[in-house]
């Protein structure tokens, strides 16, 4: 099965995994405090190169699955990222101030794939503690293989995000029966900012996850008038456009000092 569009197929090579003609690129977007506009944590986000073009997960993670490989690429870029902001073998431009977060793909909570590399990491001197892995309620909810795995991630010291949080049919039942440190709220209810109802859905949204005691991000805010709206609503962390860019580390966390 190849990812829709490229026309490429995957393969195992040795331990790797490698799309034909491709290569995969990690580039970080900025999570940042929305009054100081400093960096908290950078977002680890994997891309394929292909020919010049970066193509997004949605184009080539679903026949990763579908091949097997998505285990040892999801390793991959917990690595690069443990690398580049955890102190494992970066060149210091972030470690031991920014965390990082990494999506975890569905398959990836399944098998012992996910759980040894996190495991390795910490045993090889990354600061897991400040590693946060983002899954999504649709992952996790009635499966309980799934569950065990994040409450397994959670006993190594990482944290745990639920992300698109607002989209999901028992997301609030998900909240009483997983390990979680942060919420991030779904890009299209920001999207739907100043409008009344949405700023009644996301007061609703910070109130609760203040009275749980997690955090709070919300994602895709792209405009000054989503900013000034989710100010005033009390949320204290954002990501989008507006900003920060998905970027190479550097840039990313380059913020830190505006």
């Amino acid at each position: 099965m190849a990812p829709p569009g490229t026309g490429r197929s995957w393969h195992r090579d040795g331990d790797d995994a490698e799309l034909v003609g491709g290569s995969l690129v990690v580039h970080y977007q900025p999570v940042v405090e929305l009054t100081s506009r400093k960096v908290h944590l950078v977002e680890a986000l994997a891309r394929l190169d292909v020919d010049g073009v970066l193509l997004a997960p949605e184009h080539w993670v679903p026949a990763a699955e579908h091949s097997g490989t998505i285990d040892e690429l999801g390793c991959r870029v917990l690595r690069r990222a443990a690398a580049d902001v955890l102190g494992t073998d970066g060149d210091g431009t972030a470690g031991s101030v920014l965390g990082v977060s990494v999506n975890v793909a569905p398959r990836q909570l399944h098998g012992p794939s996910l759980l040894d590399c996190v495991a390795q990491l910490a045993a090889d001197g990354a600061a897991v503690e400040r590693l946060c892995l983002e899954i999504t309620e649709s992952a996790v909810v009635e499966d309980a293989c799934a569950m065990e795995t994040v409450h397994a991630l959670r006993s190594l010291g990482c944290r745990i995000a639920m992300d698109d949080f607002g989209t999901g049919y028992s997301s609030l039942h998900a909240l009483s029966e997983l390990p979680l440190d942060v919420l991030k709220v779904d890009r299209r209810l920001v999207a739907r900012l100043p409008g009344p109802k949405a700023r009644a859905v996301l007061a609703f949204v910070v109130d609760l996850a203040g009275a749980l005691g997690l955090e709070v991000v919300a994602e895709g805010v792209e405009t000054p008038a989503q900013l000034d709206a989710l100010l005033e609503l009390g949320y204290r962390l954002g990501q989008g456009y507006l900003l920060g860019a998905p970027a190479p580390l550097a840039s990313a966390a380059r913020h830190r000092c505006g």
